[in-house]
């Protein structure tokens, strides 16, 4: 055919593109070729990976091309469901990539595979994982949430947002494992910005995840930090607090600081308990422990929800809390006050941060 390569190009063909908010649209195209193909002047070359050889659709971003089953998205995907319900690809005009439909999205590159690789998933599903999977990493959470909620993949947001959640919890006893362990946390927590978490909680109306993100924001001293230059994600986008949510953080801060100090003077005031077994001896502890947190005084932060008894992971206190410093019911004592003033600085995150979070003190266990 003159004028057109020997793969053959369609001329005035219907494009259809996904816009950000997940709405179809057709544009037209010109000179889009049936193998490499292009948009916008991008190459399009098929994935390594997905690309299914008897698939019979292929999605497109960022000059990458993956070929999928149709059927499997419909099912999953409400916004591919209408596409394919309604006929919104019609055979005779639609943009041919390899032979089979295509669909180009506005997604980068990088998101619509780590959105894929989740959806229909190859090998074991993502957010049922054992121990020896590697762990999800942040910028895979992240698009995973962002193109399930774009594409309204219902099933799957949810299972993203549970594995967010299981970190960013609204639950106190949870915070004090997670915040210290994370060896049950499907993702990378220690490359994750709690920035991001706010974005997302916030796409998703997810508000249960805002306490413990912005929490996160004021005791984490990196975080801290460069809390007004926001996170680059993988795709290059930027995202940063808006000036209301730097104030929450410092306002927040402050209050953080002022409760931990004060649950901090109720336990240097403890003596030994009624049931003491031996007085003389844990009063003397007693006040060890509180000449110990004395000294620490000038370096107490917002930290104000994590407990101060003896844990090798959440030692705050040269030398701990142990059996062998006071008895039994002392240290039972001591400790049943250490969780209870700082789980009741936790049922307020919410309004330490003038966040409107409905049901969180019920949620945090009060």
């Amino acid at each position: 055919m003159d004028g057109e390569s020997s793969t053959g190009n369609l001329r005035n063909a219907k494009r259809l593109r996904i816009d950000h908010d997940g709405l179809i649209e057709a544009d037209v195209a010109q000179g889009v070729s049936t193998n490499s193909g292009s948009h916008s002047g991008i190459a399009i070359e098929p994935d390594t990976e997905i690309w299914m050889e008897d698939g019979n659709i292929v999605l497109s971003a960022g000059g990458a091309a993956f070929c999928v089953y149709k059927g499997l998205l419909a099912t999953q995907s409400e916004v591919f469901r209408d596409m394919f319900v309604v006929g919104s690809i019609p055979k005779s005009e639609d943009e041919i990539f390899q032979g089979r439909p295509a669909v180009h999205t506005s997604d980068s590159k990088r998101d619509l595979k780590h959105f894929l690789c989740a959806l229909l998933p190859q090998k074991s599903p993502w957010f049922y994982r054992s121990e020896d999977d590697p762990l999800i990493s942040p910028q895979a959470l992240s698009a995973v949430i962002q193109l399930s909620y774009k594409y309204r993949a219902m099933k799957l947001q949810e299972q993203a947002l549970s594995c967010l959640r299981s970190f960013y919890t609204d639950d106190f006893d949870t915070w004090q494992r997670v915040s210290r362990d994370f060896k049950s946390i499907a993702f990378n927590v220690n490359e994750f910005s709690p920035i991001e978490a706010i974005h997302l909680a916030r796409l998703t109306d997810s508000p249960s995840i805002l306490p413990a993100a912005f929490y996160q924001c004021v005791t984490d001293q990196i975080i801290n930090c460069t809390l007004t230059k926001g996170y680059s994600r993988e795709d290059g986008t930027h995202i940063h607090l808006d000036l209301v949510d730097i104030q929450r953080c410092i306002d927040g801060q402050r209050t953080l600081t002022a409760a931990n100090l004060v649950a901090a003077f109720s336990l240097m005031q403890r003596q030994p308990c009624p049931g003491c077994t031996n007085p003389a001896h844990c009063s003397q502890v007693l006040s060890e422990i509180c000449r110990q947190m004395r000294l620490e005084l000038p370096n107490i932060a917002a930290s104000a929800v994590e407990v101060w008894y003896h844990e090798p992971e959440r030692q705050n206190i040269d030398g701990g809390w142990d059996e062998d410093d006071m008895c039994r019911a002392c240290l039972d004592s001591v400790r049943e006050m250490d969780e209870e003033v700082h789980k009741k600085i936790w049922i307020k995150l919410p309004e330490i941060f003038s966040l409107p979070v409905e049901d969180w003190s019920s949620t945090a266990g009060s």
